[in-house]
């Protein structure tokens, strides 16, 4: 299990260590950042996250740009494929 960071205030996650990458030989920490949350039918979303590695130049952002909730599925994406 992993250390993850709650905000006192809102509750909401803001900081999660993900599992270690080997980077010149070595393994470094990896820390996942959760930023710019938005309410989507009361649910809060992080649209923005973070991932940074120790002895990384560079981080790397993932930004989601539309979040849908409990949306309306077929009942066909659900059934087994018939195998011939």
């Amino acid at each position: 299990m992993r250390p993850l960071w709650v905000d006192a205030q809102t509750f909401l996650e803001v900081k999660i260590e993900g599992a270690p990458r080997r980077i010149a030989g070595k393994m470094r920490p990896v820390e996942i950042y959760y930023r710019d949350y938005k309410s989507v039918n009361g649910l809060m979303v992080p649209y923005v996250l973070e991932t940074t590695v120790q002895a990384a130049k560079q981080s790397h952002n993932m930004t989601i740009e539309n979040v849908v909730v409990k949306p309306k599925l077929e009942h066909s994406l659900f059934t087994v494929p018939k195998i011939k």
